[in-house]
């Protein structure tokens, strides 16, 4: 490779890259490469010039900061393809850590939602490294909103589905007219009524006491015809086969929502709304059904004939420590 000095500013900025074979028909590199750049020059969508070295192979592209002071960078681990095995909150959930292999030379990041609205790095949002993951500065709440995350690096384009391993669903809806889940500006388990495109609110549960959390992104909606908890020999339900909603109990298992309705005793009732049902639906009966992004409340059927409402006080841990509801059952 000849000796080529590129003096002119245009002929810079428009370097893509460097080839580093002895001949365009081989795979064997040459030793050592020596670039040099004044201050207005930039390598667009890579790392600043820097003495590198990787394998039994030692390129060096010299250069200096403000002070003088060359860098050293080690490309072990940064060559290949990307792979993903991780995201999480990060930072009290103000930031998400991304997790897998390859990560360290990613020049992009963009965010896909449902209805193709992206959002990039750079111009949306911005990202750092963090060991050998990528932080970035994007709330968990706005980043659960979206369906799709693309990385890219020199080798190619990565995509994955959003995944945050504590999502669950957020709002239960049943028999398309109430719905069950948390209010992410309350932080309180509610219960909902549709009334025309609006949705009012007929009940809400929660404890001053539980540390603050910040609440997922209103997620996909779950769609079901009713809940039905079994335990100690009782199957709660919660349907809105009838005008309201209602959370009825049995003590005989009756396998379809038409027969649990017709034949269990009246606990509490919601609202009043109306409309049509399907009785032939077969109720598959739980044990406990947890709500939101971190699980922070869950309704539980218990062996002592009773149904419970329950929290966690704090939404990092598995304990519920709270109860904040309890139906009884006398016969």
């Amino acid at each position: 490779m000849p000796k080529t000095d590129v003096t002119e500013e245009r002929g810079l900025s428009r370097l893509q890259g460097i080839d580093l074979r002895e001949h365009a028909h081989q795979n064997t590199a040459h030793d050592c490469v020596n670039l040099r750049l004044d201050n207005a020059s930039r390598l667009s969508n890579y790392f600043r010039p820097t003495k590198v070295k990787s394998g039994s192979y030692s390129f060096a592209c010299e250069s200096k900061d403000p002070s003088l002071h060359e860098f050293d960078y080690a490309l072990d681990g940064c060559l290949g393809t990307i792979t993903v095995t991780g995201q999480s909150g990060f930072d009290d959930n103000k930031k998400v850590k991304i997790k897998g292999s390859h990560l360290q030379l990613v020049d992009k990041v963009i965010l896909v939602s449902e209805d193709g609205t992206a959002i990039e790095s750079g111009q949306d949002f911005g990202y750092y490294l963090d060991g050998g993951d990528i932080v970035l500065e994007i709330y968990l709440s706005e980043y659960s909103k979206f369906e799709t995350l693309i990385l890219r690096n020199a080798y190619g384009i990565y995509s994955v589905a959003v995944e945050i391993g504590e999502k669950t669903n957020k709002v239960l809806i049943i028999g398309n007219r109430y719905k069950l889940g948390v209010d992410n500006e309350t932080l309180e388990f509610c219960i909902w009524q549709k009334s025309g495109s609006s949705w009012i609110k007929l009940a809400a549960y929660g404890s001053p006491s539980a540390t603050p959390w910040i609440e997922g992104a209103e997620l996909k909606d779950e769609q079901t015809s009713g809940l039905c908890f079994a335990s100690g020999g009782y199957y709660w339900s919660f349907t809105s086969a009838e005008t309201a909603l209602s959370l009825k109990i049995a003590d005989t298992y009756w396998g379809e929502w038409g027969q649990m309705i017709v034949n269990s005793s009246f606990v509490q009732q919601w609202g009043t709304a109306s409309g049509e049902f399907d009785y032939t639906e077969v109720v598959e009966p739980v044990e406990k059904y947890t709500f939101g992004t971190f699980e922070t409340y869950r309704l539980r059927a218990t062996g002592n004939n009773s149904l419970v409402l329950e929290m966690k006080s704090d939404s990092t841990t598995n304990t519920y420590d709270i109860t904040l509801m309890e139906w009884h059952y006398e016969q």
